[in-house]
């Protein structure tokens, strides 16, 4: 108080205030009793900022009058409006933290199941190119990862299937719907029967 003059009692008190509203706000909110909208946000710079103005009778006599004549319009019209502004800049972020949060929580479950998954599951665009391979042995594949990831279906797959694969990844683009088909390969241990879904 010693530090901040004549104005140190005031400068606690709204501090204070605006502390015991920010309480009372955040309280609503975690109870659902209240919502951070615009209104309300505005609402909250009104009673912080008319708090702000009354306690100015907390300044040395004779200050008072000359602290409302210079600041009082701009604090009580402006203020709660760059309160609005800030508390959305604030909510914007809020909720960005939140969609990280769930976005990382639903990458973990949908990991966590496709881990689960028993069969050989790719990862290829649109246009054919193999961008990933989860499998449980690499000996139930008909190349090694290194031989055929980054490359396109067509570089590494037999034409017939090539051609049959890269047919039912346009219908699944264009039709929005899963394809199901059927294909062999000769693999080391003999000709195997697969079904592909995409």
């Amino acid at each position: 108080i010693y530090l901040g003059g004549g104005g140190g009692l005031m400068g606690i008190s709204v501090i204070t205030s605006s502390v015991i509203v920010g309480l009372i706000f955040y309280s609503l909110r975690q109870k659902n009793k209240i919502h951070l909208n615009n209104l309300n946000l505005y609402l909250f710079g009104i009673i912080v900022h008319t708090l702000m103005i009354l306690l100015m009778i907390l300044l040395p006599k004779g200050y008072t009058s000359q602290a409302l004549q210079t600041v009082g319009l701009t604090v009580i019209i402006f203020y709660p409006v760059a309160t609005v502004f800030i508390g959305k800049i604030l909510l914007d972020h809020e909720n960005n933290l939140k969609i990280n949060k769930e976005l990382k929580e639903s990458e973990s479950i949908n990991r966590a199941i496709l881990e689960a998954i028993p069969d050989i599951v790719f990862l290829i665009d649109k246009n054919g190119k193999f961008l990933s391979c989860k499998t449980f042995s690499a000996d139930e594949l008909y190349l090694s990862p290194e031989e055929f990831l980054g490359k396109n279906i067509k570089e590494v797959l037999p034409p017939l299937l090539a051609d049959l694969t890269m047919a039912n990844i346009q219908k699944a683009l264009n039709k929005k719907e899963m394809q199901i088909y059927e294909y062999n390969l000769q693999m080391p241990f003999g000709k195997q029967f697969y079904e592909a879904r995409m």
